[in-house]
């Protein structure tokens, strides 16, 4: 039943029609479904977090291209060199010559290829020798080159819905011939199930369902294969038992359980999370798996403590309160969720909210961020935001970074945290930064040689430079009991003020 390739492969939908999760991207009367359903297949870089349907929405395409006798290239970032574009490229182009005949490449995990291997493409996509389809998890606008990008429609994949993740593994649980069990039922599944040779081979309860989809967080690949290894795990234990005690293996009594469940979405990111933590040389970090810890968490649900069930029957109860952190928070710390992040700390900081700095804080330190990063952050917010407002928190920001040097995490957090709360409640002035970039803006625009430092300002160590007139004039102003009126820009900058001023 689940022998060979993952759960999440097999399901794969063959047709637009079956695609479920992203109505709003190729959704009916979209240009993209319109355009797909005709076969004119635009450049696309489809982005989206994991799970999405990235690699389903491609597989979609290569089946309806093959019923048009298109050309269909798939290949992996990952291990492809910049050979094997080429070798794709140069049959491109032959099919084109000879036979007419249109390629589509497409390219999984396209952000891993670096810029000279994306500029690759560009004279090929431009004059239509294949078209190009990429997928990524990463901003495209930091990880694709602009020029390709230009040449390529952005297609916005968002995460599944509970009600389509719960759509998809009903799917597949239907597939695998899984029945599922009536909650309201007062009966014990299992009084009857070992009498009846018509029974299913393994049970679910309706609720099981919900909580799968539910835990999943819009990942359908993780659904599918943490629910092909609870299916697994429940067959293999229930053979291991019957062979140890003796008895006739029967798969009619073999029921699923919520923390069948749970396990098998733990192993897959146990996995994910080994290959995350990897370093530089291969080696596992010591440090403990963040996704065992969310599963050492406690579960609420309808506001008590809901123990291990012993049983075989999963006894989900209806999901009342969202769990502590979802699965995806853990690991979303190299991408784009990186600098939104930081973004909406940095925002909720100058909109002098603490309650949402605080919120922001806490969600990058739980979630694995360097505290030294946030860190860094705050000492640039002391002198953009607040400025000359308040000139200690420059120092505040200054001393909360060595602390967080000095005892890292978790130690470190309300260090963060205080300093955080500090820059919420400070006054706010950006004098100094406006006329900083005022500054920068004028001697960018500068046309020819920049002005020389007048030679009043300049200094005179020696005798020759007194001879050539250097620091001639110059009025010392401590000698002076009043303010000395002297020019201290350049000639051509006479008159002008940065702090009032934008240009010069």
């Amino acid at each position: 039943m689940l022998e060979g390739k993952p759960l999440a492969d097999k399901m794969r939908p063959d047709t637009l029609q079956d695609y479920i999760g992203q109505s709003r991207a190729v959704g009916q009367e979209t240009l993209l479904r319109s355009l797909l359903e005709t076969n004119e297949i635009p450049s696309l870089i489809l982005w989206g977090p994991p799970g999405c349907g990235k690699t389903t929405l491609a597989h979609i395409i290569a089946n309806n291209s093959k019923k048009h006798s298109i050309r269909f290239v798939t290949l992996s970032a990952t291990n492809a060199k910049t050979n094997d574009v080429r070798d794709v490229i140069k049959q491109a182009q032959n099919e084109k010559s000879f036979f007419k005949r249109k390629t589509i490449l497409f390219i999984d995990e396209i952000h891993r290829f670096n810029k000279s291997q994306q500029d690759t493409f560009l004279p090929h996509v431009e004059c239509g020798t294949l078209t190009l389809i990429g997928a990524t998890t990463e901003n495209p606008s930091f990880q694709v080159n602009a020029a390709l990008l230009s040449r390529c429609r952005v297609i916005v994949l968002e995460k599944l819905p509970v009600e389509a993740m719960v759509t998809i593994l009903m799917r597949a649980i239907n597939s695998l011939g899984i029945h599922i069990l009536d909650s309201s039922r007062p009966t014990d599944p299992l009084s009857h199930s070992s009498n009846s040779s018509s029974e299913p081979s393994v049970l679910m309860e309706d609720k099981a369902v919900d909580t799968l989809a539910y835990l999943s967080d819009g990942d359908a690949r993780t659904g599918l294969n943490g629910l092909q290894l609870a299916v697994l795990a429940r067959l293999s234990s229930r053979k291991m038992f019957c062979k140890k005690s003796g008895q006739t293996y029967s798969p009619s009594r073999v029921l699923i359980t919520e923390n069948d469940v749970k396990e098998g979405l733990q192993r897959s990111h146990i996995l994910y999370d080994r290959a995350a933590h990897r370093g530089a040389k291969g080696e596992l970090d010591p440090t403990p798996s963040l996704a065992h810890a969310l599963w050492q968490r406690t579960v609420y649900f309808s506001g008590c403590r809901y123990p291990p069930c012993p049983s075989f029957c999963v006894c989900a109860l209806k999901v009342r309160a969202p769990m502590p952190f979802s699965s995806s928070d853990f690991f979303c710390w190299t991408g784009e969720e990186h600098y939104n992040c930081i973004s909406a700390l940095h925002k909720a900081m100058r909109g002098s909210d603490q309650n949402a700095s605080l919120y922001w804080l806490a969600r990058m330190l739980e979630g694995g961020e360097d505290p030294l990063y946030v860190a860094r952050r705050l000492v640039r917010f002391a002198s953009e935001d607040i400025g000359l407002a308040d000139p200690s928190a420059l120092t505040q920001a200054v001393a909360a970074y060595q602390g967080c040097h000095f005892i890292g995490m978790p130690e470190c957090e309300v260090l963060l945290a205080q300093c955080v709360v500090y820059f919420a409640r400070a006054p706010k002035s950006i004098e100094v930064y406006s006329a900083y970039s005022n500054v920068k803006a004028c001697l960018r625009s500068h046309q020819g040689p920049l002005p020389p430092v007048p030679l009043h300002l300049r200094n005179a160590p020696t005798r020759l430079l007194k001879d050539l007139g250097y620091g001639k004039g110059y009025k010392y102003n401590p000698m002076y009991s009043e303010p000395v009126e002297q020019e201290y820009l350049p000639e051509e900058l006479r008159g002008v003020d940065f702090f009032k001023q934008r240009r010069c």
